[in-house]
């Protein structure tokens, strides 16, 4: 039913004196006028209605009403109708409302809404489009549409008839569920990972996905069902066989929460490069609509499972491209059948690993939807000091996986590492909140076992040098991104500092020794060469042609824009804390 959407009738319901002209009556809504006699006159319009409130949007746009109306069967329902659609589309409207059960007369539509809109009463709801977080972190949209937090916030984005609101109770998903992780690492990660999703946008980090691979049978599939637990039912593990465009619309449904993706031999190599990148940095792609404007582009933050019998490297190298440092910090890549029964340590007194795999799945079909939703009501107590207690949390993690690993606070390593960090960080607070039933530390513990996992299984490393001719390239590209001049448009900069056409950058021999030096200029157009971001000319020239309408030079270094893809954030700085610490 699209622009009108259910509201939970979970709040009171107090009946608005309706604008002059119309009239409430116990069995409806009445037009209401004076005769030339001096009588008042009656024509009823509909059954009973009521307006509750008037709606917008966060940016104070999208402006609206709720609506309550009795059935002709004697149900109550509460409904958000779009302004615009009562004045431009006022069969829709009452089509749609009909549609509900609304009782309304054949001549009495105009009326009806002629009432809506000049109805107007003084409670504002707040309208969200998205689930997880409303921007302030006021509230929270859960997988069914219902909200945590502010009762004056509505969501109206698409229904997912997939997703159930809860089963089970929360004692019985920390027995059956939560209870098994002990004693089985990966499984506890996969869990933490889970409710580290709010935490992502409160703390301001990046996006995340940890990749389990492993044989067929192991349990790797197993470990994204019962993560997916936490927030959603059976439907909450989808398939990497999709387009990126559907991919899109399934991040933004996990918003805040988890997004698991089963099976990635499935989808297309090319396709998961792509898709790596736009899952990583959160947004979609931005389309237009048929008058030329931008339609509205999907975007989210959140945590990321991910399962396969391959390595997101050995799934690019088919489509023939190589993993980039941007791809391997996003989707970190863990053994998950080097366990002692597969992707499991202790099976709890089952007789195998199938049937320790068996009982997660029967307890994730039964138990779903509930702890994730207790996990937010415990933020949303006290938001400031959660953010506190969880930069607490993820600084002991950091300090103690410094001791086990040292030197692994940079690059891709140290990005990694404030990864697990995060997912510690957010089980210890669910522990805290009596949400998982585990001991304080257990999640840490795991998560830095599984680190070292990540750590043995990388391969060997770059070189540091290479890492950091990379970040003094990103660097100054960020700092000048207004003095990039797009070559294929009509963009005027004066003096800029490099140019772009199409996926690729232009940087000027002056510049790119400006950018390194002390430095070998070679040396680093070399390593990021192999890294995958910087193309060589012709013959045997490191530098390339620069493309037309550059003046000076003919030839320079040629970068790919994807190199400003793995630019990390300084506000995903964790140790830049500007809140007091309780």
């Amino acid at each position: 039913m699209p622009g009108m959407k259910a509201v939970a009738l979970d709040a009171p319901v107090s009946l608005n004196r309706p604008p002059r002209g119309f009239r409430i009556f116990s069995d409806g809504l009445y037009d209401e006028w004076v005769n030339s006699d001096g009588e008042i006159c009656h024509e009823r319009l509909c059954g009973w209605i009521d307006v509750i409130g008037v709606t917008h949007d966060v940016h104070g746009r999208e402006y609206g009403r709720v609506i309550e109306f009795i059935t002709i069967d004697g149900n109550r329902r509460r409904r958000v109708v779009p302004a615009r659609d009562i004045v431009g589309a006022r069969g829709r409207v009452i089509g749609d409302l009909i549609d509900e059960g609304f009782d309304v007369e054949l001549t009495g539509q105009r009326g009806v809404t002629r009432c809506l809109y000049q109805w107007r009463p003084a409670r504002r709801f707040t309208i969200t489009h998205r689930r997880g977080w409303l921007a302030s972190n006021e509230a929270f949209v859960l997988p069914d549409g219902t909200t945590n937090g502010s009762e004056n916030v509505i969501y109206t984005g698409p229904d997912d008839l997939r997703a159930a609101a809860a089963g089970g109770k929360l004692e019985s998903w920390r027995d059956e569920i939560a209870a098994r992780a002990r004693g089985n690492p990966l499984l506890t990660v996969a869990i933490s990972t889970s409710f580290a999703g709010p935490l992502v946008e409160m703390l301001s980090l990046e996006n995340g996905m940890l990749h389990f691979r492993g044989g067929s049978s192991s349990g790797k599939s197993t470990l994204l069902s019962v993560a997916a637990s936490v927030w959603w039912g059976p439907e909450g593990v989808r398939r990497w066989r999709s387009t990126d465009n559907g991919l899109e619309g399934t991040a933004e449904r996990a918003n805040g929460m988890l997004l698991c993706l089963d099976e990635l031999a499935e989808i297309d190599g090319r396709a998961a490069d792509a898709a790596v990148y736009m899952l990583g940095n959160g947004e979609g792609k931005a389309r237009a609509k048929s008058n030329g404007n931008i339609s509205r582009t999907a975007y989210w933050r959140l945590m990321m499972l991910s399962s396969g019998e391959i390595s997101l490297r050995q799934k690019l190298s088919e489509a023939g491209r190589t993993v980039q440092a941007g791809q391997a910090v996003r989707v970190l890549d863990i053994a998950a059948d080097q366990q002692t029964f597969g992707a499991f340590d202790d099976l709890h007194d089952c007789e195998d690993g199938r049937v320790f795999s068996d009982a997660l799945r029967d307890a994730a079909a039964t138990n779903y939807g509930i702890a994730g939703p207790a996990f937010v009501s415990a933020l949303l107590d006290d938001p400031k000091r959660a953010r506190q207690r969880a930069r607490r949390l993820m600084d002991r993690f950091i300090q103690k996986a410094e001791e086990r690993h040292p030197r692994t606070g940079a690059g891709v390593a140290g990005r990694a590492r404030k990864r697990f960090a995060l997912i510690a960080a957010a089980a210890e607070l669910a522990t805290q909140h009596d949400i998982t039933d585990w001991n304080a530390g257990d999640a840490m513990d795991a998560a830095l076992e599984i680190f070292g996992l990540w750590l043995a299984g990388r391969g060997p490393q770059q070189d540091p040098s290479e890492e950091e001719a990379l970040l003094r390239v990103q660097i100054f590209l960020t700092e000048n991104r207004d003095r990039i001049l797009e070559l294929d448009t009509q963009q005027t900069i004066p003096e800029p500092r490099a140019f772009a056409k199409g996926n690729y950058i232009f940087l000027s021999t002056k510049v790119w020794e400006h950018i390194h030096d002390g430095e070998s200029p070679k040396r680093a157009a070399q390593a990021l060469q192999r890294r995958g971001l910087l193309e060589f000319g012709d013959g045997r020239n490191i530098k390339s042609r620069i493309p037309a309408g550059v003046t000076g030079e003919s030839r320079g270094y040629k970068l790919r824009r994807a190199i400003l893809e793995d630019v990390v954030s300084e506000r995903s700085d964790i140790s830049e804390d500007s809140e007091t610490t309780a």
